[in-house]
C-alpha cells in the first residue's frame, strides 16, 4: 500500500471547512456543474426548530423522525420528498441451527422478547419509526408478545449475532436483560454490519437489516405462497407478518426512512 496515496470522491462538492458536530461547509468541486457554489450543513437544533422553520432559516432539512412533520406542514413553506425506501431492523431465529428446527420452539423464543420495552426506550432516544409490524410502521405488536406464554425452550444459553453499531448493541443489551430475568444467558457475537447473513449454525438469534422481501430465501417464499390466495395489498402484509411470526422466523425491531424537506422555490441539493 502506498501510504502517500490519497483518495477523493467524485461528487459535485468538496469540503471547504469542517467544525465537528457544529458546521460543515462544502464548495463546488472543480469542473463540476453543481447547482450551488457553497452549501452549509448544520446539526438539527430541535429546541429552536419551530422558529427556524417559521423563519425559513434552512433551505433543506433532512428528516428521519416524524416529530416535526406538523410544524413543517403548518409552515406551508417546504416540499417533502422521501429520500429512500423504508428499511427495517429485524430479529431472526436461525432455523439452520438444529436446536431451532421446530417452528413452535422458534416462536416461543421470540415470545421471550418484550419489544414494547425496546420501542419505549428507542422512542425516548428519538430513533427511527417504531416498527410494530413488518409492512407498516405502526401496527399492533401485542400479537408478537404474550407475557403469559413467555418461555425459552430447551436452552439456558443463547448466542446472538448483531452488527457493530450503537443501536444493535443497545438491542442486544435489552434482550440480554430480559433473558436474565428468565435465567437465560445471552452470549454476544458481533459482526461488521446487520446486512451480513447469519451463516454460523451455532448462532441462535441474529439482527438483520434491509427490506423484508430481500431477507427471505426462495424456500421460505414458496412455503408462504402455499398459504395465501388472492388478497389485497394490506391483507397480504398482515398475513405475511403473522405467518413469519407463527413460523418463528422474524420479528421487526424498528423501521426507518429518510425524507428531505425542501424550501419552496429552491432547487433540491440532495445528498453529497
Amino acid at each position: 500500500v502506498d501510504r502517500n496515496e490519497t483518495y477523493s470522491g467524485s461528487g459535485d462538492y468538496e469540503i471547504l471547512s469542517l467544525n465537528p458536530m457544529k458546521e460543515v461547509i462544502l464548495k463546488k468541486a472543480n469542473g463540476k456543474d453543481a447547482v450551488y457554489d457553497t452549501i452549509k450543513i448544520l446539526p438539527a437544533d430541535y429546541e429552536n426548530i419551530e422558529g427556524n422553520i417559521a423563519q425559513q432559516t434552512f433551505d433543506q432539512i433532512l428528516l428521519s423522525k416524524d416529530n416535526i412533520w406538523e410544524v413543517i406542514e403548518e409552515s406551508d413553506a417546504y416540499d417533502v420528498y422521501e429520500l429512500q425506501e423504508k428499511t427495517a431492523l429485524y430479529l431472526g431465529v436461525n432455523k439452520e441451527n438444529p436446536k431451532w428446527e421446530n417452528a413452535k420452539d422458534r416462536q416461543l423464543l421470540l415470545q421471550a422478547i418484550n419489544r414494547e420495552v425496546i420501542y419505549t426506550i428507542l422512542e425516548d432516544k428519538e430513533i427511527g419509526l417504531y416498527s410494530k409490524g413488518f409492512r407498516f410502521a405502526y401496527d399492533k405488536f401485542s400479537r408478537c408478545y404474550d407475557k403469559d406464554k413467555k418461555a425459552v425452550p430447551m436452552n439456558d444459553e443463547i448466542i446472538m449475532q448483531h452488527g457493530a453499531n450503537g443501536i444493535s448493541r443497545f438491542v442486544y443489551e435489552q434482550i440480554k436483560t430480559q433473558f436474565q430475568e428468565d435465567g437465560i444467558t445471552l452470549l454476544e457475537k458481533e459482526v461488521g454490519s446487520n446486512e451480513e447473513v447469519c451463516d454460523d449454525v451455532n448462532t441462535d438469534i441474529y439482527l438483520i437489516e434491509g427490506h423484508l422481501e430481500t431477507l427471505l430465501d426462495e424456500e421460505t417464499w414458496k412455503m408462504f405462497s402455499k398459504n395465501i390466495k388472492q388478497v389485497s395489498i394490506k391483507e397480504y402484509g398482515d398475513i405475511l407478518d403473522k405467518w413469519l411470526y407463527e413460523q418463528g422466523l422474524y420479528i421487526p425491531i424498528y423501521m426507518d426512512s429518510k425524507w428531505i424537506a425542501n424550501l419552496h422555490g429552491s432547487f433540491p441539493a440532495g445528498l453529497f
